[in-house]
């Protein structure tokens, strides 16, 4: 999380930020995180102070934190960010949003053997009759929205179909659909279309997943793999995950540590016991 605060007070000037609510997803104690200028701009709650529902696993309860973000943000345009997320590029409000749509990348085709995403995104689509042929967007962050339609989409569940945000999930048990094809969904069904609501262009974001660790090798350092677009589209915003880092080899860490230096974003020293923390966790 410190990681993606300084990224934020790095790369992040020459947005206009209303204001960064961070939510704490968890009953332990969040450390003090500094956004540098941003600092009188941050806003902090736990998830109790969102939602008070039954759900008691944090990845699950998250998703329904996402769906509520309406609920905190006083802006209209809101970018979903998570705590493993980092920004790499200096970035302005052209890169996320012209002409009044947001920014906005297809994913790879789902098709009925594209397992996990085939059946949640099946859920979500034919609960508000779209097609599933419609392209969509990956189920990871960052991920662009507007406050309305966040609000109009709760409201639209209750009404029509008698649902609640976290109706859709339970505690450790597969969930029905995943927060953001929700909302695609929804934005498809409302606007024609996912077109008339995003821009689309190559990828912008990229992430390190278990899945692709092993594309760090000889032939691909990690600091070239965080700049690597499929599309040759300039990348943004990067992302690890804590599971990821405890699975990396001693030299591959060490490439994170460099990267993050060489960033700006950290001192070697801070970085080190950042992923001494996760690992020894």
């Amino acid at each position: 999380m410190s990681i993606f605060a300084s990224s934020i007070d790095k790369f992040c000037q020459n947005l206009p930020i209303n204001n960064i609510h961070v939510v704490n997803n968890c009953d332990e104690q969040m450390p003090i995180l500094n956004f540098g200028s941003f600092d009188n701009k941050v806003k902090i709650y736990h998830y109790k102070d969102i939602y008070q529902g039954g759900l008691v696993d944090g990845y699950v309860r998250q998703q329904v934190l996402k769906l509520s973000a309406h609920k905190v943000c006083t802006a209209d345009d809101i970018i979903i960010l998570d705590a493993k997320n980092f920004f790499i590029k200096d970035v302005v409000t052209s890169d996320f949003i012209i002409d009044g749509k947001f920014h906005g990348c297809y994913s790879h085709p789902i098709t009925e053997f594209t397992l996990p995403e085939y059946p949640i995104k099946k859920y979500a689509f034919d609960l508000f009759g779209i097609s599933l042929e419609t392209p969509t967007m990956s189920m990871n962050t960052p991920f662009l929205i507007k406050k309305h339609t966040l609000e109009e989409l709760e409201i639209d569940l209750f009404k029509n179909f008698n649902l609640k945000l976290d109706s859709f999930f339970g505690n450790f048990v597969p969930a029905k659909t995943n927060e953001f094809y929700l909302m695609q969904a929804y934005i498809a069904s409302k606007y024609n279309g996912l077109e008339n609501y995003y821009y689309f262009t190559g990828d912008f974001s990229t992430g390190l997943w278990d899945s692709t660790l092993e594309l760090i090798n000889y032939n691909m350092n990690l600091e070239t793999f965080f700049n690597s677009s499929y599309t040759d589209h300039k990348i943004l915003i990067s992302s690890i995950h804590p599971r990821t880092i405890k699975l990396m080899s001693p030299d591959i860490r060490q490439q994170l540590i460099d990267f993050w230096v060489k960033l700006g974003i950290s001192t070697e020293k801070d970085a080190r016991q950042i992923i001494n923390d996760i690992v020894g966790k």
